[in-house]
C-alpha cells in the first residue's frame, strides 16, 4: 500500500483484495458498523466517530482506493 496525502487530512490508498468481497453483501449483513453505496460508485462504511470510503477501481476486479481521516487512520491502523 502507498499512503498519499489528499486534502486536507485525508489519506487515500490503493488495496488489491483478492478473497470473495462483495461489498454489497457487507451492507446487507447487518454488521456493526452502517454501509452504504453512494452515487458516484463508491461505498462508505462508519464505526462509532470513523468513516472509511472505498471505490472499486474501473476494469480492474479487486482493487479498491481506500481514503480516510489522516488522524483516524493513525489511531486504528493495524499491521498483518
Amino acid at each position: 500500500m502507498i499512503f498519499r496525502k489528499v486534502f486536507k487530512g485525508v489519506i487515500s490508498m490503493q488495496v488489491t483484495i483478492k478473497d470473495d468481497f462483495d461489498l454489497e453483501k457487507i451492507i446487507d449483513s447487518g454488521q456493526c458498523f452502517r454501509g452504504k453505496s453512494l452515487e458516484d460508485g463508491s461505498y462508505r462504511f462508519i464505526s462509532g466517530d470513523s468513516a472509511i470510503y472505498l471505490r472499486p477501481k474501473d476494469r480492474e476486479p479487486g482493487v479498491y482506493t481506500v481514503s480516510c481521516d489522516q488522524e483516524k487512520l493513525g489511531n486504528n491502523l493495524v499491521s498483518f
